[in-house]
């Protein structure tokens, strides 16, 4: 896990305003927050470089023609963790993976274009993969939530 960078006023403020509009011009954030277009730009390249942030565009998957979306809990055994989830992250059809604690070793969040490619991905290529023992997927019926922004201690003032 990355030090805590210590953010200020300023690099909280700008934070906001990113997660708003990733694209906001700089002459736009230092007009809203009354500094210097430099001292926006200087502290976006800081924030950019030091990871606090990523400007991306997320595209939503079901444009892509994958439309089915499952979360799949892994368990392993007789190899080291790592060297599977170093494996399985590599595919294109898991979006998120994640190290766990607890009943499974590790999360993916899996996304297909039909339930036949979702078949084929946990019975021919997660199952075939040498360390995985067992595997339970939920299928995901439809999402109520999905947030970019992050509200919490320590981050943006609302």
């Amino acid at each position: 896990m990355p030090d805590a960078l210590a953010l200020d006023s300023l690099d909280r403020q700008i934070l906001k305003l990113l997660q708003q509009d990733g694209r906001m011009p700089y002459t736009e954030m230092a007009r809203r927050l009354d500094v210097a277009e430099a001292t926006v730009r200087k502290r976006v390249s800081r924030l950019l470089e030091e990871g606090v942030v990523h400007v991306v565009g997320i595209v939503d998957p079901q444009y892509l023609g994958r439309s089915v979306t499952a979360i799949v809990g892994v368990r392993t055994e007789g190899r080291d963790v790592e060297e599977v989830v170093a494996e399985v992250r590599r595919w294109d059809e898991v979006r998120y993976a994640a190290a766990c604690a607890g009943t499974y070793d590790f999360i993916l969040e899996v996304v297909v274009g039909s339930n036949e490619e979702l078949y084929d991905f946990l019975t021919r290529r997660l199952r075939a993969t040498p360390g995985v023992v067992g595997s339970d997927t939920s299928l995901v019926m439809k999402t109520v939530k999905r947030r970019h922004e992050w509200k919490g201690e320590g981050a943006a003032p609302s």
